[in-house]
């Protein structure tokens, strides 16, 4: 997922230090190229379990890794063979009306196929040809299990992003997200589908993560053009172009726990939980929600943090940073409606 600046990282960094005894809990599914920078912001509050099948990848990130909290394990995180969702798809594919053969990064791939097979992992790790890599095929994970077994009791964002089985392990921690207190969730959506329910389409995707009682908080669209009039790539290796049809992108799900009602579980889920949530909206661009969570919430989280100066920098993350106004101020404006907030 694209994140922002080091604007954020001013707020996420101060939420970190007001955690005391608390960790920020990464479960990151697909971690090839690392965690997203972003979420050092955490310091040495930040704990993260790694998962990704690329043996040789794997084994370089616990090389470089300088945050004991932080590591990762080869292996393929998977839905138990005999889950109802696995059982309901009965192998069908996970994409249905999936125009990729017809796409010029298909064509490109298949161009660059020998070339990419001969490269160094690390290029295909940035080509995204990790089935080229030499991987853990013998090693399946059960995350709640292998959770379970390391003493992880309570996690606060899961990103999953392993094009393919997505959406069959989604639906098989669908029991985990409550039970770990999840409260944020990053993952990789399909805009082509049909309308078979077990598919790993953007439409079940989203119903799926309402019923489980998060929502919609951010949505990109990867645009990648028809082979019939290849458009330029964005990046030095066959990916999304500068236009074409929208096939894939990144949804964030978050916990509401700013509406009335999701009161009693804001108060179940505890002022730690609040402040998370609050660095969670600002990682991801999203200062006016994370000021949501601190003025809602400001009775509940006072005595961890002051609200006044945290309000200030998210502030200075917003579009209004320049403006010089502090949040007082700048509420103040918005009441009388100042021409500053029209473009």
């Amino acid at each position: 997922m694209d994140m922002v600046s080091q604007k954020a990282s001013a707020f996420v960094g101060y939420i970190a230090q007001r955690l005391r005894h608390e960790n920020f809990v990464l479960i990151d599914i697909g971690c090839s190229g690392g965690l997203d920078w972003t979420w050092r912001s955490f310091g040495d509050r930040l704990n993260a379990w790694g998962f990704d099948p690329n043996i040789e990848e794997v084994e370089r990130l616990n090389g470089v890794e300088t945050n004991p909290g932080v590591k990762y394990e080869a292996g393929f995180v998977s839905a138990p063979a005999d889950h109802p969702a696995v059982l309901a798809r009965d192998g069908k594919s996970y994409w249905g009306r999936n125009p990729w053969d017809r796409l010029a990064v298909a064509r490109s791939m298949a161009i660059t196929a020998e070339q990419t097979r001969a490269a160094a992992n690390e290029v295909k790790v940035a080509a995204n040809a990790w089935q080229m890599s030499r991987l853990a095929e013998d090693r399946h994970i059960n995350l709640p299990t292998f959770l379970a077994e390391k003493g992880v009791s309570s996690a606060d964002f899961l990103k999953l992003d392993i094009d393919g089985p997505d959406f069959d392990i989604l639906q098989s921690l669908s029991g985990m997200l409550a039970d770990v207190k999840l409260i944020g969730v990053g993952l990789e959506v399909n805009f082509c589908g049909t309308g078979d329910p077990t598919e790993h389409a953007f439409h079940n995707t989203d119903l799926f993560m309402k019923q489980q009682g998060f929502e919609l908080f951010g949505l990109s669209v990867r645009p990648y053009s028809a082979a019939a009039l290849p458009e330029r790539y964005t990046s030095s290796f066959p990916a999304q172009a500068v236009s074409g049809r929208p096939l894939q992108g990144d949804a964030l799900y978050v916990r509401d726990l700013c509406s009335p009602l999701w009161a009693d579980l804001a108060k179940q889920y505890g002022p730690h939980k609040l402040l998370k949530l609050a660095a969670i909206f600002a990682t991801f661009g999203l200062p006016d929600c994370a000021a949501e969570v601190l003025t809602t919430h400001r009775a509940a989280i006072s005595w961890l943090l002051d609200v006044d100066y945290a309000l200030n920098l998210l502030v200075a993350q917003s579009s209004h940073a320049e403006s010089g106004l502090d949040y007082p101020l700048l509420i103040e404006a918005f009441n009388r409606n100042d021409p500053m907030f029209y473009s």
